[in-house]
Formats: C-alpha cells, sequence, structure tokens
C-alpha cells in the first residue's frame, strides 16, 4: 500500500528504520502482490501477501470463472518493505473463443461427461509476469485487445523462485544435458539421482500411448473409422497450466496441486455420425516424508482412483460429443462410447458404469504403473538441481507448467506432437 499523507516525524523515523534495518539484512519484510483482470464488465483480481517466509502463503492462487466479460487487459502491482528478493510472479488467464451461431442443421450434437474440467483449463493463454530480480519495480501491465469471443475461465497468480545457481526449479521442454541419457530407462528409476524426462519427451510418449489406444480401438471395430479433417484423427493434446486435485475421503478432502493434459480425437461412425472424445490425464503432487524423504509424492489420474473414494473426479471428465443425422440417436452414442472409453481403461468395476461385457484394453499399463514413480524422481531431480542436493521440496510447493517463451504474450495450451502451432512448455516447481 502506498502512504501518501504526511507522518508525524518520529513515525517516519521507526518506518525507515526498520526498512533501512531490513535492507542490511538484505531480507524483505513485507510483500504484497495484486493481479487485477479487467474486462469489458467489470474487474477481477487475486491478491498474494506473504513475508520473507514463504509458507505463509500458498504458490499458487486461483480464481475461477472470473465475470469480467471481454477481457482487455491484465495488471500486476508489487508492493514490498525491505529489499529486492529472488521472487517472482506470472499472472494468468485462460479464455475460450466462442461463435454464436444458428439453430438446426442436417447433423445435431448431444454430449456425455462433465466437460468443466477442459473448458476451465485449456484454450487461449494471455500471461503477465514480473520479476523482483529482472524488473525495476513498476507494475507490468498487458493490454488485450477487446475480443467480443474471449471470456475468461480461469486466472492464476503464481509465485516462483530463484534458486542458488540463479535459474528458477523447471522440468525443461528440452534437456540437453547428460540427464538425457536416462530418459524413460530401469536406471532413472532405481538410482533415484537421475530424471526419468523433459517436458517434450513425455508429451511425446502420451501422446504416442493415446494415439497408438484409440486407433487399436477404431481398427477392431468394422463400424468406425478415425474422423476429422483428414481422416486422421484429429488427435490433439493439450496442456493444463495448474489446478487442483483432491486427496483423500470426508467433508475435506486435501487439495493437492496438480497439472496435466487433455487428448482430444475424433471418430467417425456410420451415416455420418462422428464422435469427439477428450480424456483428462491428470498429475498430482504432495510432499512424502515417508517413502521419499525430501522429495514428492505424484499420483496419475484416473489411473490411480478407480476404487478410492475419489474414483470419479476425473473419471467423469472423460467427456463424449457425438454428432448423428438430425441428432437422432445422439445422446445414445454419447453416452455409450463414454462407457465404452471408461471401462475399457478403467474397468471392469467403475462407479455409475454398467462395464458388463466390455473387454479391457488399458493403454501401456506397464507405462502408467512406473509414470508416478518417474514423476517423483524426476520433479525432486530438478528441484535440487536447482536448490542443492540437500534441499526438500517445500510444503506449499505448487506444480505450473507454462510455456517456455516470451513472458508478455498471448498462446495456446496446444502442445501437439508434430503441429506447428503447438506451444513448447516447461514444468516450473513454484514456490
Amino acid at each position: 500500500m502506498h502512504i501518501r499523507n504526511p507522518l508525524p516525524a518520529s513515525i517516519l523515523a521507526a518506518a525507515l528504520g526498520s526498512l533501512l534495518l531490513s535492507a542490511c539484512n538484505g531480507q524483505p519484510t513485507a510483500i504484497g502482490v495484486n493481479a487485477t483482470l479487467s474486462g469489458t464488465n467489470g474487474v477481477d483480481a487475486i491478491e498474494m501477501n506473504h513475508s520473507n517466509d514463504l509458507s505463509d502463503s500458498r504458490s499458487i492462487l486461483f480464481s475461477d470463472n472470473p465475470n469480467v466479460g471481454a477481457i482487455t487487459g491484465q495488471v500486476l502491482t508489487l508492493t514490498r518493505t525491505g529489499t529486492a528478493t529472488n521472487t517472482g510472479y506470472e499472472f494468468l488467464t485462460i479464455f475460450n473463443e466462442f461463435t454464436v451461431g444458428g439453430g438446426g442443421g442436417i447433423f445435431r450434437g448431444a454430449s456425455a461427461g462433465d466437460a468443466s474440467l477442459f473448458r476451465a483449463n485449456t484454450g487461449r493463454v494471455a500471461k503477465t509476469s514480473y520479476y523482483y530480480f529482472e524488473d525495476s519495480g513498476e507494475a507490468a501491465i498487458f493490454n488485450i485487445a477487446a475480443n467480443n469471443g474471449s471470456i475468461p475461465t480461469k486466472s492464476l497468480l503464481v509465485r516462483v523462485k530463484k534458486g542458488s545457481d540463479g535459474s528458477i526449479a523447471k522440468i525443461p521442454f528440452t534437456e540437453t544435458g547428460p540427464e538425457a541419457a536416462t530418459f524413460l530407462s530401469v536406471n532413472c528409476l532405481t538410482s533415484g539421482t537421475n530424471p526419468c524426462f523433459d517436458m517434450s519427451t513425455l508429451i511425446g510418449r502420451l501422446f504416442t500411448a493415446m494415439t497408438g489406444g484409440v486407433t487399436g480401438v477404431v481398427n477392431s471395430q468394422a463400424a468406425l473409422s478415425l474422423g476429422g479433417s483428414g481422416n486422421d484423427g484429429d488427435f490433439t493434446l493439450d496442456y493444463i497450466p495448474s489446478m487442483k486435485a483432491l486427496r483423500g475421503c470426508g467433508n475435506s478432502p486435501a487439495e493437492d496441486t496438480a497439472t496435466g493434459f487433455v487428448f482430444g480425437a475424433t471418430i467417425s461412425a456410420p451415416l455420418g455420425s462422428e464422435v469427439r472424445i477428450r480424456i483428462p490425464l491428470i498429475f498430482s503432487a504432495t510432499p512424502d516424508p515417508g517413502f521419499n524423504p525430501g522429495g514428492a509424492s505424484v499420483q496419475v489420474h484416473p489411473f490411480e482412483d478407480v476404487g478410492s473414494c475419489q474414483e470419479t473426479q476425473f473419471i467423469n471428465a472423460i467427456t463424449v460429443h457425438a454428432s448423428t443425422f438430425f441428432g437422432i440417436g445422439a445422446q445414445t452414442m454419447a453416452d455409450e462410447t463414454q462407457k465404452q472409453i471408461v471401462c475399457s481403461l478403467f474397468g471392469p468395476t467403475v462407479e455409475g458404469f454398467d462395464c458388463t461385457g466390455i473387454a479391457a484394453a488399458p493403454i501401456d499399463p506397464i507405462f502408467i504403473a512406473v509414470l508416478g514413480a518417474m514423476f517423483d524422481n524426476t520433479l525432486t531431480f530438478y528441484w535440487r538441481k536447482t536448490h542443492g542436493q540437500n534441499s526438500a521440496v517445500p510444503g506449499n510447493f505448487g506444480l505450473y507448467l507454462r510455456p517456455r517463451n516470451a513472458d508478455n504474450r498471448i498462446s495456446s495450451t496446444n502442445v501437439t506432437p508434430g503441429d506447428g502451432a503447438a506451444v513448447q512448455v516447461e514444468l516450473v516447481i513454484a514456490q
């Protein structure tokens, strides 16, 4: 907060003394961050306040469904008492384009599943960044051309800390060092001191597994074929910048930091019918003082949810949209397709689904089984590479996937391998 009224000399001297003492110690005493999203209908703000002890605030704060209309700008305003810190901040807004068209048409659709996860976490991304250790201390402002189709669905304020070597702890998009020699190997799992992937390796492996699984199902059904504009399935992969995943039961389950991807595919059915599917692949993490002291424990969703009290949190987010001639049977097709996907991947017993007679067709079960351990080791490795080999992953850390290019820009969540419009992302371990 800026104080504009004159102060008595004694109060001013005391305040100045406190500020100088803080500066001598090289530590901040208080930091306030205000991230404001402006739109045609108003503003929405997220505030983060913390001291030099970063544990007194979460590293990532969210604002869901900010009701500001079409977005016009983002502003990051920072105030502090004390000296500059090695902490920076990023403000992301996710928004979706939409078009309003007339009703009717020969082909009409129906949907199954809860599409809110996909809609709230993927689309286009506007980002504004500010770093004490790079910038002057003034507000960071990003003006966005007003677009009536740019309705925000989610905003994130992320705190990122530099390590002792001057870099932010992150899993890079492409690893060029000797660590790459152990990627996706037994050694990366057994040594505990090697990473198992960079983000490009993980994205490529997930995309290959998902496209192979869907193609196999389609090829086994004479009535189905890959759909899309080029009859190649229109396979897509979107990243989720950051979200929360529930862990545990009861009225107040714990919330773990999470990120992940949404896979999409298009399948053609008889009589010109078409089915578009979306499957979430979510990774949540929490500090693990037991099995992995000082490191993190990662769960792979929905695969590790089956049979737990949180079984449906991401299984319900598997969505299907079916289009048929005049919409005849579209809802039945959507429901049946969703059931086939869920039962094949997670059956034979899944809450709310009758999987009788549906054969299991898991996606590369060995890879999925070890993926959590690979993520554990990789996350811990890159944290310690930046902050020191004896440094424990902090209790308030957050997972945050971000585009690795320019700080102030509009991009998308598209990371589809082979797509010229795809962005390159790195996974920041925020603190």
